[in-house]
Parts: structure tokens; C-alpha cells; sequence
């Protein structure tokens, strides 16, 4: 498979992005649109993380649909594997930042990590599936915060080990979205059945 260009800067730009955002998130000199809200709401740092979930979507599927047929189950835990150690990695930077007093719990690398485990069983679905269960997700995951753990996830990091649910559905959503982009709807329509 040749590399995908766009791709790689697509990526990059998102890196730059989130780097710069967190790098700017401790300043009080800045617009209030360069900062992450603080309660409820949406500005433009807030549209960073979702654009890095679709950088991730654009090859994840493909590339564990690619394993799915070589390595058959194991695809899964090497995929899981992964992740994990997404996760793994950013509980160490996270006991790092504690030593320098600056204390996050849960970082984006566990978010991530655990976005993309929550996405990985439901990868070789159709995108109506994906798509109903990303909607579930985010229907369960406003329910639990509008009676449980509203406070909870707005005074986390990335919104703490609860929120990943929310990062876990963008994640999904974002391959749906990137079927819809590639193959265009009609041939969804069609009825081709629950797995693609």
C-alpha cells in the first residue's frame, strides 16, 4: 500500500495542533476561543481532539481489517496490545508530571488508548452498525453525566477514565464517517448486510 501524503500531513497538522493547544492551555493572556471551555461548550481547542480521533480513524479500520485476514483473532489482541500500551505510556507520563507537580491523572494518551480499544471489536461491523453503536454510547454516556458524573468528568483531564466512552464513540463515528466518504451512502443502502 503506498503512503497516503495528505494523510501524514493531516496527522501532523493535528499533532501541531494539540501540542500547541495544551502548550497555550496554562496561559491567561490568550482569547477565550484558543482555550478548552471550561464547563459545558465548544471552542476551538475543543475541536483538536476530534480532529486527532479522525486522523487515527483514516487507516484504523483498514489497517485491522488488513490484519483481520492475515492473522485472523489474533489481529485482536495484537490491536489490543496496542492500545494497551497507548494507555500504559501515558499513566508513566502522567506519574512523571505528578513528580513535577504538574497532576494529571488521565492524559490523551489514555484516552486514546482507550478510545481505540472501545472501537475495536465493533471495527469489521458495517458502518450501521458502528453507527448505532456509537449513537448507544453517547446516549449512555449523557445519561450517566446528566444524573451521575457530570462533575466528575468537566473536573477531569479529557474528561477522566469516564469520558473515554465519549472518545471511544468519536473514534467510531469517525470510521463510519470515513465510509460514507470513501464509498459514498448508496452502497450502504443497498443492503449489503451487517458485516462489510
Amino acid at each position: 500500500m503506498k503512503r497516503n501524503l495528505a494523510l501524514d500531513r493531516f496527522r501532523g497538522m493535528a499533532v501541531i495542533l494539540m501540542v500547541a493547544g495544551n502548550a497555550l492551555s496554562d496561559m491567561t493572556d490568550i482569547p477565550a476561543f484558543m482555550r478548552h471551555t471550561e464547563d459545558i461548550g465548544l471552542s476551538f481547542a475543543d475541536t483538536i481532539a476530534p480532529l486527532f480521533l479522525f486522523a487515527i480513524a483514516a487507516s484504523y479500520r483498514q489497517s485491522f481489517l488488513k490484519h483481520l485476514r492475515a492473522f485472523n483473532a489474533k489481529a485482536y489482541l495484537n490491536y489490543a496490545y496496542r492500545y494497551l500500551a497507548l494507555i500504559g505510556l501515558g499513566t508513566i507520563f502522567s506519574a512523571g508530571g505528578a513528580l513535577v507537580s504538574h497532576e494529571t491523572s488521565w492524559g490523551v494518551l489514555q484516552a486514546i488508548g482507550m478510545a481505540g480499544l472501545l472501537a475495536l471489536p465493533l471495527l469489521k461491523f458495517s458502518p450501521w452498525v458502528r453507527l448505532a453503536a456509537a449513537g448507544a454510547m453517547l446516549a449512555a454516556y449523557q445519561l450517566i453525566l446528566d444524573n451521575f458524573l457530570l462533575d466528575a468528568v468537566l473536573g477531569s483531564s479529557h474528561g477522566g477514565f469516564f469520558g473515554s466512552l465519549a472518545w471511544g464513540a468519536m473514534l467510531i463515528l469517525a470510521t463510519v464517517m470515513l465510509d460514507f466518504w470513501q464509498k459514498g451512502v448508496r452502497p450502504f443502502l443497498a443492503g449489503s448486510g451487517a458485516l462489510s
